[in-house]
Formats: C-alpha cells, sequence, structure tokens
C-alpha cells in the first residue's frame, strides 16, 4: 500500500482500478484486492473498478470487488465476454447511498440505453448462448497459449502472466526501442495490427506493443508467420 500512499493527494476523492486489465491481462488477486478496499476505507476513499473482461479469464479465481466491499462502484459491458462490441450497453453499480446522484448524472449524459440494445442482450442469458461463451473462453484459452508461447520462441518477452482478457502486451526491447515506429512498420510493411505501448500510458510505453488473439487461430498463424519475417 505504501505505493498508493505517495500518489494521495488532498483532492483525491477515489481510487480506479481495472481486472481483468487491458493491455497486461492481469487479473488483481483477491487478498490484495481485499487489501486495496481496506486501504481505502480507511483514507476515506472510493474504489471504482472496470471488470469490463469479468468472465474472460483463464485462472481458477477472479473475484469482483463486489465480493469483497459492497460500497465499491463497478462498470462493467456487453461488450467484451458477450461479444457485443458496438452496441453500446453496459452497467455501472455504485452504493446504495449513491443510486439518486448517479442516476441524475446518467439522465444528463446518455438519458439511457436504446430499447433495441437492451433487447438484444436478453439473448446473452439464454441458455444456448451461455455454452457458446463457454465455447469461446476455451478458444480463447487455447489462441493465449498458442500466440504466447510463439512470441516467446521470436524473441518477445512477456513479463506478465496472461490471467484474463485476450490480449498479450509483449516487450520488444530485443527488436526495437521505439513501440509506435514497431507497429507501424509491422502494420504497413507485413500486414500484422498490434498497438503501441504509448496507447496505454507513459510507463515504460516505447518497450512494450499489445497484441490480440481475439481472431481465429488461422489468423494468428499467418500473423505469427509475418511476425518471424519481421523480426529475423
Amino acid at each position: 500500500m505504501s505505493q498508493l500512499d505517495q500518489y494521495v493527494q488532498p483532492h483525491t476523492t477515489g481510487l480506479w482500478l481495472a481486472s481483468p486489465s487491458n493491455p497486461t491481462g492481469t487479473i488483481i488477486e483477491r487478498n490484495h484486492l481485499k487489501s486495496i478496499c481496506g486501504w481505502a476505507r480507511d483514507k476515506g476513499l472510493h474504489v471504482l473498478v472496470d471488470e469490463i473482461y469479468q468472465g474472460l479469464h483463464y485462472v481458477e479465481d477472479m473475484p469482483s470487488v463486489l465480493e469483497l466491499d459492497q460500497n465499491c462502484f463497478v462498470v462493467n459491458s456487453f461488450s467484451k465476454y458477450f461479444g457485443m462490441t458496438g452496441w453500446r450497453l453496459g452497467w455501472i453499480v455504485v452504493p446504495e447511498s449513491i443510486v439518486d446522484k448517479a442516476n441524475i448524472l446518467a439522465q444528463n449524459l446518455y438519458i439511457s440505453a436504446s430499447s433495441i440494445a437492451q433487447h438484444a442482450a436478453l439473448a446473452a442469458f439464454t441458455e444456448e448462448a451461455k455454452i457458446i461463451l463457454r465455447e469461446r473462453c476455451a478458444a480463447f484459452r487455447e489462441r493465449r497459449d498458442y500466440l504466447s508461447n510463439q512470441l516467446e520462441a521470436l524473441g518477445f518477452k512477456l513479463p506478465d502472466k496472461i490471467q484474463g482478457a485476450f490480449y498479450v502486451y509483449a516487450d520488444i526491447s530485443r527488436f526495437s526501442c521505439d513501440s509506435e515506429k514497431f507497429c507501424a512498420d509491422l502494420l504497413e510493411k507485413f500486414g500484422v495490427a498490434s498497438t503501441p505501448g504509448s496507447d496505454f500510458g507513459d510507463y515504460q510505453a516505447n518497450q512494450f506493443v499489445r497484441f490480440a488473439f481475439t481472431t481465429s487461430m488461422k489468423s494468428l498463424e499467418v500473423g505469427v508467420e509475418r511476425l518471424r519475417a519481421a523480426v529475423s
């Protein structure tokens, strides 16, 4: 918690977390998350957690912060786990004391989600959809294993264990010190799309790029061969 202490300022009102994380795919362990909630409570701070990748995990335990503290805020969406990107449909969970204020804020920002999107989302809760979603998670696991193994074989470093979401955050320092140029060259010269670390902040931004395994295994295999040509 000492690392968090140094960032608390007089105007600080809350702490924003993401678990599973984009771009690293890491998940905050239950005990660590519980400690963070306790620390925030002692400081009089709110805890807000982006759980948009909830359900897309490759470890046994992926806790929601609400299991540990009902006074936390959660943001979630149908975009990732349910595969409804583009429908612009999600939800927030807030402490009961904040519900009225959250409603006022929602009414002034977007009024409500479209009725078409809400009706479409009901299909995600059918038994047929649940089977598809489980199969989809299994496919993501297979792709994760394939891509991470192939990237390491090519010389990329993967410092974080990919526990959730569908990304690999790879260290490119063996090949480049400029992630934006590296990604641009990959796209323009080899037809491989990736995202530079600078899209996710300043920390070691030029040292990392993000690869997504949201495409088919066949496409991943093609991409790996193109990467091999790019770094050889």
